[in-house]
C-alpha cells in the first residue's frame, strides 16, 4: 500500500535520514518505526484535524447545528461544502493539488482496510484484546511510578524512579498545580456531572427553589472544571436562574396594584406568556428575595476563590518551575511605549521581552536568607533571581485574574439587580406610582362622594 501512496505524493517518501533513523543503534540508526503513513499524518494531520472540527460545528441551511461524519474520500467538489472543505486544504498546505492528493490517499487507505478485513480483526481477533489487556495493567502498574518524584536520580529534581519527569509536569505547568493529570479526570466528571445537573436540575425541574439549587449547583461544578471560577459562576448563574426569574417577573402594573393572579388565565408574566398560566409570576419584593439568596451564593464563592488563590500561590513557591513557566513569564504583553522603544532599538518584540526579562532579573535584590536558601539549592545568585522573579510574575497573574473576576461578579450580579427591576431607584419608583394610584383613587372616590351629597341635596329641594 505504501509503494500507491508514494505513486499518489511522492513527498511521502522517507529520505536517507528518516531511512538511516529506522536501522538499529549499532548501525548507525535510532531504531526508529517510521513509515510513510507517519509522514502522511505530518503533512495532512492538521489539515484532517481542522475538517474534522467544522465537521463537529457543523450547521445545515435551517441553522440547526450537528456533527457531521467526514469522509475525506468524498470531499465533492460539486457542492458548497466540498468545494470549502478542498479550498481548506489547499490554502492550509499551500498546494492547489493538495486536497486532491488526500481524497486519492484516504481512499486508498480505505480500499486497503476494507480488502484486508482490518476493522473485522479488531472487533473479532483475540490478539487484539490480549494486547488493549496488557496494555491497561501495563498503565495502572507504571502510573504511580510515573508520577513518582524522585530527587535522587541521576542528580535531577523532580525526576521520578523511572528517571523521567512526572507526566502531570510535562503536559501541565506549575501555575495549574502539580496534580493536573489527575484533576484532568476530575475535570470530565465534573463536565458531565454539570451538563446533568443543568437538565435535570434546572430545565426540567418545575419547582422554583429546586431550580434555583439546581442552577447554583451547576454553576460551581461548571466552575470546577473549566477554570473560570467566581467570574464563570457568577455568569452561570445570571444566565440560567437569572434569564427564568427575569421572565417571571410579574408585569409592572399589575405589582404596583398588587395584583399576582389575574382572572380568566390571563398571563400576568412573560413566563406565563411562554409556558403557560402554571409558571411563575413574581413580585418584585419576592424577588428582592431571590436576589439576596444569589448574592450570598456569589459572595460565598469569591471566598473560595480567595482560599483557592492562597493554595496555588503556595503550590507556585513549593514547585519546581517548567520551560514553559518560564517562557510564559518572559511573554508578558508589551505596553505601546515598550513597543515604541522596541521599534527605536531596532529590536523585534520577543528579544525585547528577552532582554526586559534579564534586566528586571539584574535589578531583583537577595535577602541574606534568599542567598543561603540559593547556595542550599545548589543555585547561582542568577538562577535564583530568574526563579523568584518567574514564580512572581506566575502570583502576580493569578492575583490580577482574581482582582478581574472578583469585579465582573459583580458586574453579572449588578446587571441582575437592573433587569429584575429591585434596585433602590425601582423601589421608590414603584412606591411612587403606588401613592399616585391611592391619590387618583382617594380622588375619584371623594368625586363620587361629592358627587352623591349634590344629588341628595338636589332630590330634597325638589
Amino acid at each position: 500500500m505504501y509503494k500507491e501512496m508514494l505513486a499518489i505524493d511522492p513527498e511521502l517518501e522517507l529520505n536517507a535520514e528518516e531511512k538511516l533513523a529506522n536501522r538499529p543503534d549499532d548501525e548507525g540508526g535510532r531504531g526508529r518505526d517510521l513509515t510513510v503513513y507517519d509522514k502522511f499524518k505530518l503533512k495532512y494531520g492538521a489539515a484532517i484535524g481542522l475538517l474534522r472540527q467544522e465537521g463537529f460545528n457543523y450547521k445545515d441551511d435551517n441553522g440547526n447545528q450537528f456533527p457531521m461524519q467526514i469522509n475525506l474520500a468524498k470531499l465533492d467538489e460539486n457542492t458548497e461544502l466540498g468545494k470549502r472543505q478542498r479550498d481548506i486544504v489547499n490554502k492550509l498546505l499551500g498546494d492547489d493539488k493538495a486536497a486532491e492528493s488526500l481524497i486519492k490517499l484516504a481512499k486508498k487507505m480505505q480500499d486497503y482496510i476494507g480488502d484486508n478485513n482490518l476493522v473485522g480483526d479488531l472487533l473479532t481477533d483475540d490478539n487484539f484484546a490480549d494486547i488493549y489487556t496488557r496494555s491497561i495493567i501495563i498503565d495502572d502498574a507504571l502510573l504511580d511510578k510515573i508520577e513518582d518524584e524522585k530527587s535522587d536520580v541521576i542528580g535531577k529534581v523532580g525526576v521520578s524512579e523511572l528517571g523521567h519527569f512526572p507526566l502531570s509536569k510535562m503536559i501541565g505547568e506549575v501555575s495549574a498545580g502539580n496534580d493536573t493529570l489527575m484533576r484532568s479526570w476530575t475535570d470530565t466528571g465534573n463536565a458531565i456531572e454539570a451538563g446533568n445537573t443543568l437538565v435535570n436540575g434546572f430545565i426540567k425541574e418545575e419547582n422554583l427553589e429546586k431550580k434555583t439549587e439546581g442552577a447554583l449547583k451547576f454553576a460551581s461544578l461548571a466552575a470546577s472544571y473549566n477554570g473560570l471560577g467566581s467570574k464563570g459562576q457568577a455568569e452561570c448563574v445570571r444566565y440560567t436562574i437569572g434569564t427564568y426569574l427575569n421572565l417571571s417577573k410579574l408585569d409592572m402594573a399589575w405589582d404596583i396594584i398588587g395584583i399576582n393572579t389575574l382572572p380568566f388565565r390571563i398571563p400576568a408574566s412573560e413566563a406565563q406568556r411562554i409556558f403557560g398560566v402554571q409558571a411563575g409570576a413574581i413580585g418584585r419584593d419576592e424577588l428582592r428575595g431571590y436576589a439576596d439568596h444569589l448574592r450570598g451564593y456569589m459572595n460565598s464563592s469569591i471566598s473560595k476563590a480567595k482560599e483557592a488563590l492562597k493554595e496555588r500561590k503556595k503550590e507556585i513557591l513549593e514547585s519546581e518551575l517548567s520551560d514553559k513557566n518560564r517562557k510564559d513569564a518572559k511573554n508578558r504583553d508589551l505596553l505601546e511605549w515598550e513597543k515604541a522603544r522596541a521599534i527605536r532599538l531596532g529590536l523585534s518584540e520577543d528579544q525585547f521581552k528577552e532582554n526586559k526579562f534579564q534586566e528586571e532579573v539584574r535589578d531583583l535584590t537577595l535577602s541574606e536568607a534568599e542567598k543561603a536558601e540559593a547556595i542550599r539549592l545548589g543555585l547561582s545568585e542568577d538562577q535564583f533571581k530568574e526563579n523568584k522573579l518567574v514564580k512572581d510574575i506566575l502570583i502576580s497573574g493569578l492575583e490580577e485574574k482574581f482582582r478581574k473576576d472578583e469585579v465582573d461578579s459583580h458586574k453579572f450580579y449588578n446587571d441582575l439587580e437592573g433587569v429584575l427591576e429591585i434596585n433602590g431607584g425601582d423601589f421608590w419608583k414603584r412606591t411612587g406610582f403606588r401613592l399616585l394610584l391611592y391619590l387618583m383613587l382617594a380622588a375619584i372616590g371623594e368625586t363620587y362622594k361629592i358627587g352623591e351629597t349634590v344629588s341628595k341635596d338636589f332630590t330634597k329641594s325638589n
